[in-house]
């Protein structure tokens, strides 16, 4: 397109118009002036009219002539033969533009009045003449003004081809950034920053892409160059114009040699019998870079021919098509495939379970073995990961083994537990190896298992036989000692009340009746004293004694609420000076839970016994259940237990109070709230015994059932 300069439109433009205006004005001033002036004559005519007018009733025409020459009119007066009586100024000449009115007298005189326009014409005339000069002076000071304006007007968009120079010049960031951006001016300085900021972004993403393409060439070439199979691509000719290091070791070519030359008769042996034909004639029938493989025979550069493998295809792009290929050599296939069937029998044939996987774990390969070891036969097993056969909880184990195989460390052994199909559970020796490519690299990841269940059972068996003696011979040593520490907790218990009882018994002996009545009382009732203290001891001793071997509850569903009660009573009936509450706390009822009732009286008559000997003005039971326990506290208002010694209480012949305890009750009590599953407790003054009470056993359907301590 034509592009004239911007500034000479501009000024050409204004020029036009300011020569337009001006011709326009003239012409306006023009006739504007000669209007005027030919208002005027017709003015004086109007005024001679009048004249004449006012002098009809003279008679002399001389006067009307002088008055009427006098006002510059000239003028013929005619009497009404047509005659001329008389003239006023100078005759009106040939072609001379005149103003004329005929006035008619009454008398029958006619008087031709004329007007000459020839000093209107005259005026008319300068105007033109001063028209004419001045009009190109206005023309030519209004292309100077707009000379200048364009400039200053087009200064601007100087600004923006300046920008658009340096910018194609390759400054990068230039922009016009124009204020205010709502003007004309503005809008194109906005336009074009927009149009800078998108050219410099589709300039960034060609380099980008161009940078990719670049990147994307040399993977290719470098693909192409270390591939182990040999790449050729011919044009639509059959030319070859592509050959990789592999073709030229293959075929014996050298790519300067064999670029130009044809694929048939290069590649494959000309000759009507070896059926060669261009490259794209084996990708005629569709195959594509994952298509089928074909089987032909090439030669080498020496002559010699061998069986060959390819795959082809065919690109086009702007109009043009190449053909490309891999081919590798098929010479040892034979062989490989005859070993390979081989070890694909001896695999199928094994009685292990035998498969492959990929480095990262999905099932190649399944054999009967492995069929028959886990249940799922090839066709649901191969494609799979080998999650499919390992428990949830030892799969970070698995691919911490095969991130090892894949590193390419060692073979893996070890021995594991794996699922099978019906979800049984198996015990499996696992040896785990790398399977290499002819590079090194780690390939796939064999595995053979082995069932070894019924080694492992056996092994537990023994394990189990020989954990038992273990803990037979354990218990059994334990038994000894605890046997032999009851008899010396007896013999040192019993000893005190026998000493004591001897004692008194050889004085009563040898005084005879010479022992004074009141003495002899004393020493009976410390006999007495001593031998149901001696009573208890034994009868305490007895009942540690059956708890050590073991004590059978009979449980069953027991109010214990009214069991405390029962057991208030009969401390009331023993402390009648005591206040001695029973109460059940707590928003859940505490309701029938199984425990053994003898069991249990024992262990609050035990306590309860316990603060009837400290307490000072009362004793409190209070029961409650929570969260599946059921709490009996008994508390008394006496001195309690130092919190230094809270726990050495439950030791058995330990007695802080110095009355004459046995020792063994809190003892006992401990041993039953055991016995039960729950336990017996000191804390903050009071004793707790907790019972086990799940929810549901609420009632009389409680189950029972009979439990032994250990």
């Amino acid at each position: 397109m034509r592009t004239p300069s911007l500034g000479r439109r501009l000024v050409l433009a204004g020029v036009t118009v300011v020569a337009v205006l001006a011709v326009a004005l003239d012409v306006l001033l023009f006739v504007a002036l000669r209007s005027n002036l030919y208002a005027g004559l017709e003015d004086e005519l109007d005024l001679a009219e009048r004249i004449v007018a006012s002098e009809v009733s003279r008679p002399a025409v001389t006067d009307l002539t002088e008055r009427l020459d006098e006002r510059g009119v000239r003028a013929t007066v005619h009497d009404s033969g047509g005659r001329l009586l008389d003239t006023v100024g100078d005759p009106v000449g040939a072609g001379e533009a005149v103003l004329r009115r005929m006035v008619a007298l009454p008398d029958g005189t006619t008087v031709d009045l004329v007007v000459s326009r020839q000093s209107a014409d005259g005026t008319l005339r300068g105007l033109l003449a001063l028209e004419a000069v001045v009009t190109p002076l206005v023309v030519a000071l209004a292309f100077v003004l707009l000379r200048l304006i364009s400039e200053y007007a087009l200064e601007p968009l100087d600004r923006i081809t300046e920008a658009a120079r340096r910018t194609a010049g390759g400054t990068r960031g230039e922009r016009l950034r124009p204020e205010p951006a709502d003007t004309r001016l503005g809008q194109m300085a906005s336009a074009y920053d927009s149009m800078l900021d998108a050219l410099e972004q589709a300039v960034d993403d060609a380099e980008a892409a161009k940078a990719e393409s670049d990147r994307l060439l040399e993977r290719n070439r470098r693909i192409l160059a270390t591939a182990r199979e040999a790449f050729v691509a011919v044009d639509e000719e059959d030319r070859i114009f592509d050959w990789n290091d592999q073709a030229q070791r293959m075929f014996g070519w050298a790519p300067e040699e064999v670029m130009g030359r044809p694929f048939a008769g290069t590649v494959t042996p000309a000759g009507p019998d070896t059926g060669a034909q261009p490259l794209a004639g084996f990708a005629d029938e569709g195959a594509d870079a994952t298509g089928r493989v074909t089987s032909l025979v090439v030669r080498h550069r020496d002559g010699r021919r061998f069986p060959a493998r390819m795959i082809a295809w065919t690109t086009g792009h702007r109009g043009t098509t190449t053909t490309s290929a891999f081919l590798w050599d098929a010479t040892g296939e034979a062989s490989a495939q005859e070993a390979t069937a081989r070890l694909a029998a001896l695999v199928e044939s094994a009685d292990e379970a035998m498969l492959s996987t990929t480095p990262d774990g999905t099932i190649l390969t399944w054999n009967a073995g492995a069929e028959a070891m886990y249940g799922y036969p090839a066709e649901e097993a191969v494609g799979r990961h080998v999650d499919l056969i390992v428990p949830p909880e030892l799969r970070p184990a698995l691919h911490r083994s095969l991130d090892a195989v894949r590193r390419g460390e060692p073979v893996q052994r070890g021995v594991t537990t794996r699922r099978c199909r019906n979800g049984e559970l198996i015990d499996v020796a696992v040896t785990m190896s790398p399977v290499r490519d002819p590079d090194g690299s780690v390939a796939a990841v064999s595995s053979i298992d082995r069932d070894i269940t019924e080694e492992r059972w056996v092994a537990r068996q023994l394990d189990d036989t020989l954990a038992a003696l273990e803990q037979a011979a354990r218990e059994a040593r334990a038994s000894e000692a605890t046997t032999r520490r009851f008899l010396d907790d007896a013999a040192h218990q019993l000893r005190a009340p026998i000493t004591n009882i001897q004692a008194s018994a050889e004085v009563l002996a040898r005084s005879g009746d010479k022992l004074a009545e009141d003495d002899r009382e004393a020493m009976l009732g410390a006999v007495v004293r001593e031998t149901a203290r001696a009573g208890r001891l034994v009868a305490g001793l007895l009942r540690i004694a059956r708890l050590d071997q073991g004590l059978a509850l009979s449980k069953a569903p027991c109010d214990l609420v009214a069991l405390c009660e029962v057991l208030a009573d009969n401390l009331r009936n023993r402390a009648p000076t005591l206040k001695i509450t029973v109460a059940a706390d707590g928003d859940e009822p505490v309701g029938r839970p199984a425990v053994d009732a003898h069991a249990v009286s024992e262990i609050v008559s035990n306590l309860a016994d316990n603060a009837r000997r400290h307490a000072v003005s009362a004793v409190d039971l209070r029961l409650r259940r929570s969260d599946g326990w059921v709490e009996i506290e008994v508390a008394d208002d006496g001195p309690g237990v130092p919190p230094a010694e809270s726990s050495a209480i439950f030791e058995r012949f330990v007695s802080l109070d110095g009355r004459g305890g046995s020792g063994l009750g809190l003892a006992i009590a401990r041993e039953l709230a055991l016995a039960h599953g729950g336990d017996l407790a000191y804390d903050h003054g009071a004793f707790l015994v907790r019972l086990p009470a799940p929810r549901g056993t609420n009632g009389p359907d409680d189950l029972q059932g009979t439990f032994r301590s250990g």
